[in-house]
């Protein structure tokens, strides 16, 4: 096998965890309804699921360079394939809880997984590599909302998360087969065991890096622009704008699902114009000038009601300037040794998976028992999103690239 189509299967379990959410946010009006659930319960089980990502993200993410990336990544497919079969076949809340948690656990690697490939296989051109992987998944979760507005059967949620539970197992098996010793290409070995050799941390090392990382103010700036974009952008695409759409505005759920595309539509293509100004003139500029339009485009969505193709647009610049927040990361190699920025990295997923249950959890509270259904509610809960935003647009103007000392004649 070559370093391609070894990318090709990592990416394509990439591409089938972001569906998985696409599907959950596609489907909340129908687990709502089919399983008696309140809004409150529908963001428990957003958060829970992203708690559980987050958490596993922190152990499973650190062990990609001592286990065999086939075993991981193949079972951690078994795994979220379990709970997509659980969740397709749930009669409540509880039996759904449990589907969430294992399909966080199961998910949590995928992300984690594509870059590795990438780095391993591509490592000449991993931001072209990096970006198309970005970019396919999200045109992919676009193509499946357009879709799901004109097949009615996609907008349950019985039917899609077995079909997913399928995919995930065949694509287990696809992961167990391919990720195996191969050259990658520039024609170098690539092996399960040369992940081993990476390493350059001890056990005994990693307080002491962690201490390096976390006295480091850029780090926090980062933490806080990648997890206030980006964790505000899952809780808001992912789980509640549907629901906003169905029960504030009174869109039908083909019209809901069809505006919601705008949000991956937009991460696309902000994702490919981001990275190209950024490789042009440097990533400060475009992190800042994406944070504010996000800043300003979800301010104009609290504050009124937007005809069909004004939200539409709306959406798709949320999707749009969210995409600047992966220009964030490229600060943490500026001011840390190289072997401490996988585990930076890390600890900012960590942080902004965490952020985003907090937040979809705290989304659905404004409504109380009756749900969100008035626009002062929706006010209330779109305000619980917007905030991080704000915090990540103000941060935005503290990220510095380092300051290199010139050298004197």
């Amino acid at each position: 096998m070559n370093g391609l189509t070894r990318w090709g299967v990592a990416q394509l379990f990439f591409a089938l965890s972001v569906l998985c959410d696409v599907c959950f946010a596609i489907s909340s009006p129908s687990l709502l309804n089919s399983l008696g659930l309140k809004d409150a319960q529908l963001g428990e089980l957003g958060g829970t699921y992203f708690a559980s990502f987050s958490i596993a993200l922190l152990i499973l993410g650190g062990l990609m360079s001592t286990i065999a990336p086939r075993l991981l990544l193949g079972g951690s497919a078994v795994v979220a394939a379990i709970g997509a079969l659980l969740l397709g076949s749930a009669n409540g809340f509880e039996g759904a809880l449990i589907a969430r948690v294992l399909m966080g656990i199961g998910l949590s690697t995928a992300f984690v997984g594509v870059i590795t490939y990438v780095g391993r296989e591509f490592p000449q051109n991993f931001a072209f590599m990096a970006a198309l992987s970005n970019a396919i998944t999200n045109l992919c979760s676009a193509l499946l909302a357009i879709t799901s507005s004109m097949v009615p059967i996609l907008v349950g949620f019985r039917t899609p998360f077995r079909l997913l539970a399928l995919l995930l197992m065949l694509t287990a098996v696809l992961l167990f087969i391919i990720l195996r010793d191969g050259k990658n290409s520039n024609g170098n070995i690539a092996n399960d065991s040369q992940s081993k050799k990476i390493a350059t941390l001890t056990a005994a090392e990693l307080p002491a890096a962690i201490g390096r990382i976390v006295r480091k103010p850029q780090f926090w700036y980062v933490t806080l622009y990648f997890g206030g974009l980006f964790g505000s952008f899952l809780a808001y695409a992912d789980l509640w704008n549907i629901p906003y759409q169905l029960k504030v505005f009174g869109h039908p759920i083909q019209h809901a699902s069809l505006l919601n595309s705008a949000f991956p539509i937009g991460m696309t293509v902000g994702s490919l114009l981001g990275g190209a100004w950024a490789k042009r003139i440097g990533f400060i500029l475009p992190l800042r000038v994406f944070a504010i339009i996000t800043f300003i485009t979800e301010a104009v969505l609290f504050s009124t009601t937007l005809p069909e193709i004004g939200a539409g647009l709306a959406f798709f610049l949320v999707g749009f300037g969210c995409s600047a927040a992966s220009l964030a990361l490229a600060a943490l190699p500026e001011h840390l040794e190289a072997p401490l920025v996988p585990i930076a990295t890390t600890f900012v997923m960590t942080f902004t998976y965490l952020l985003s249950a907090l937040i979809q959890v705290a989304a659905g509270q404004p409504g109380g028992g009756g749900g969100i259904t008035s626009f002062s509610s929706y006010q209330g809960s779109i305000a619980v999103i917007v905030f991080p935003v704000a915090i990540a647009t103000i941060t935005a103007f503290l990220i510095r690239r380092k300051i290199v000392p010139a050298l004197s004649a």
